[in-house]
């Protein structure tokens, strides 16, 4: 009878102080208010100050005693913390509802590793398509990419492939070592798929994956596609310089056959053979020093893109050095092909 009686703010059960228990009124309010903060704001600095709104926020009192000595109770008279005062019984229900939300909400230990499998393998995929390209234009023999940059992202590669086939084979042994709870049925069939695709894949991208030239193929592979190169630009000139001649040759005889010009034959025999020894004198070679000097408008645009792919290059943006590639190839045929132009132009 001594003992001062305190009742549970929830059932209404009744205690005494030292079976009470507290729940702070904080986390009460996330409970019912998901969108409740620590700072909400409090009156004003006009406000009036009574022991009621002291640390009480938005609690508001009836003009009855019982009523004032409830909300007087939230308050701790030595910490001012505000509580709510709860008997075992509903502080263990709100605990295991607390607990059975972070379950729901929060994701499996299963779902946390494949979403970190995916990200891996969406990573290699892209790592993928760029080492395909690098090391076909290497195979090819251009200049595209570097040596080295291939081999980097190889070793890349390697490494991703690594911690993929360490994680599928986390998710394949996940929870087989609890005795009381072992994975069956469904989950264990699915942890099992899981470690066979992943398995099926790194075989198949590892097993195709292309290797790379050394040192000593790449530099006969560059020779090899310079001196294509080279052979085609001498193929061009000499087809340009036999429909040269062809057209001289046309040409004289249009003007022996012609009364005007019949006192002339040998001037107009004589003219294609002029031609042509001109054009092997004057023909255009891609020389270094030429094509900086130049003040043709087509040179100086091959001149700043191929300083764009230097910059691209260094940059390791090897996508934009394949299209900048091909660019100045598109302007290089442009370019002979008005040079063979000026050459039949200036003939005729």
């Amino acid at each position: 009878m001594a003992r001062r009686k305190h009742h549970c703010r929830l059932c209404g059960a009744v205690m005494c102080h030292d079976c009470t228990h507290f729940l702070p009124l904080a986390i009460a309010k996330k409970m019912t208010i998901p969108s409740f903060h620590h700072d909400t704001p409090g009156p004003g600095p006009n406000a009036p100050q009574s022991p009621v709104n002291q640390g009480v926020g938005l609690l508001r009192r009836s003009n009855s005693n019982s009523s004032l000595n409830s909300v007087l109770s939230l308050v701790d008279s030595v910490t001012g913390e505000q509580h709510f005062r709860l008997c075992i019984h509903c502080k263990q229900l709100l605990d295991t509802r607390e607990k059975l939300k972070e379950s729901r909400t929060a994701k499996p230990i299963l779902s946390q590793f494949y979403d970190r499998l995916r990200a891996y393998l969406s990573e290699t995929d892209e790592l993928l398509a760029q080492y395909g390209k690098m090391c076909n234009s290497l195979n090819c023999g251009e200049s595209t990419y570097h040596l080295e940059d291939a081999q980097r992202l190889r070793v890349k590669v390697l490494k991703l492939a690594e911690s993929i086939d360490l994680l599928s084979n986390k998710i394949a042994v996940l929870g087989t070592k609890d005795v009381d709870h072992p994975p069956r049925g469904k989950a264990l069939k699915l942890q099992q798929t899981i470690r066979s695709a992943t398995t099926t894949y790194l075989k198949e991208q590892l097993i195709t994956l292309p290797t790379l030239p050394t040192e000593q193929q790449l530099n006969v592979l560059r020779d090899r596609r310079r001196q294509e190169m080279t052979n085609r630009i001498l193929q061009e000139k000499r087809r340009t310089l036999e429909a040269q001649t062809r057209a001289g040759e046309v040409r004289g005889k249009r003007n022996s056959q012609s009364p005007q010009n019949s006192s002339s034959p040998q001037r107009s025999s004589a003219s294609p053979q002029r031609s042509v020894q001109v054009t092997l004198d004057a023909g255009w070679g891609p020389e270094t020093a030429q094509m900086f000097d130049s003040d043709d408008p087509m040179i100086q645009q091959m001149n700043i893109i191929r300083n764009y792919i230097k910059q691209a290059r260094t940059a390791h943006k090897y996508d934009e050095v394949s299209t900048l590639e091909q660019n100045l190839r598109e302007l290089q045929e442009e370019y002979h092909r008005q040079q063979a132009e000026t050459l039949v132009d200036g003939d005729s």
